[in-house]
């Protein structure tokens, strides 16, 4: 039971020593021989100027890199998957402020102000885009004009605009275009993941049954057995109360002949 467990979180492998104790390996590190195991390790390390979380034997610059299971799954999601969506979204992020801000900064305020970014050109990521700080320190400053006449509206229509307009990947995506692909990406990898848990749980159940019959155990075959024994045993039980019955009365009718 513990080896199954552990056998869905990382890829191993198990033999016996000819002392006869289990051996259980992942990849060619021997975690677990008889009483004797290694630990592993959460270190934190440079990766890319990032600190990252690596899974370290414990005791040695040696990464854990034979994974597989749900351990590999956690990690690719953390190490590829996210980082891959993040990147798309800081691209989309990165581009809003630009677009946004180049057009922003053609107006005029009311009071002849111009050349003012409606967000923050400092930040670009997805994590932190944020307003202009004088912007939210003075909402007078958000202006949709290009001449400063309050009836003027457009800045602000050609702003609007942009959802639709092709700024992204050369000029050929606009930023909802790109907003849906990453959204209808992220919907085809989660029902492509969805399917293929959905078959390997089926193939998991087949092996468990292979197992099963290989060990000679079937908790189902063995509950229809008792059944079966258990009706067999009432049976004859009944018939040897029969025959006590007609032996009984047999012996009252010689008695009774008497």
């Amino acid at each position: 039971l513990v080896l199954d467990k552990l056998s869905s979180l990382v890829d191993i492998n198990t033999n016996e020593s000819q002392s006869g104790e289990m051996v259980v390996y992942i990849g060619a590190m021997s975690v677990v021989n008889g009483a004797d195991a290694i630990r592993i390790e959460s270190k934190v390390v440079n990766v890319d100027g990032k600190p990252t979380h690596k899974l370290m034997w414990e005791g040695s610059d040696f990464e854990l890199t034979n994974t597989a299971g749900q351990l590999k799954a956690l990690l690719d999601s953390r190490d590829v998957i996210i980082p891959k969506y993040l990147d798309k979204l800081n691209t989309l992020a990165a581009t809003m402020v630009e677009q946004v801000n180049s057009i922003h900064m053609q107006g005029q305020t009311g009071n002849g102000q111009t050349n003012i970014a409606f967000f923050d050109a400092t930040k670009t990521n997805a994590q932190d885009i944020a307003i202009n700080p004088d912007i939210v320190a003075n909402q007078l400053l958000v202006t949709s004009s290009a001449s400063g006449a309050e009836s003027d509206n457009t800045l602000a229509y050609e702003i609007a605009k942009l959802r639709d307009k092709n700024v992204l990947k050369n000029g050929s995506v606009s930023l909802n275009g790109y907003y849906n692909s990453i959204i209808g990406s992220v919907g085809v990898e989660a029902n492509e993941a969805t399917s293929f848990a959905k078959n390997y749980d089926l193939l998991v159940q087949q092996i468990e049954f292979a197992k099963e019959s290989v060990q000679g155990v079937s908790l189902d075959e063995e509950m229809i057995n008792m059944v079966k024994f258990q009706h067999a045993y009432d049976a004859a039980a009944r018939v040897i109360t029969a025959m006590d019955q007609a032996l009984d009365t047999v012996l009252r009718m010689g008695v009774v002949g008497r």
